[in-house]
């Protein structure tokens, strides 16, 4: 398999796989299981609805409260 993507992203990303005792090449195995067993993506895949932030809510979320 042969896939484009940014520089910066795929030495980010196998850094994190790295860490976690997986090579990409893993990573992507797990990923196309995990397609399979789902039969679909293993995460929501969804444009986020736009909210209004305001003091209280951008506190919250930054402290995780």
């Amino acid at each position: 398999m042969s896939v484009r993507m940014d520089a910066d992203l795929k030495n980010n990303a196998e850094s994190i796989l790295s860490s976690l005792g997986l090579t990409a090449s893993q990573a992507i195995n797990v990923f196309y299981k995990q397609i399979t067993f789902r039969n679909g993506l293993p995460f929501p895949v969804e444009i986020p609805q736009k909210k209004p932030m305001t003091a209280n809510s951008s506190w919250h979320s930054f402290c995780g409260c």
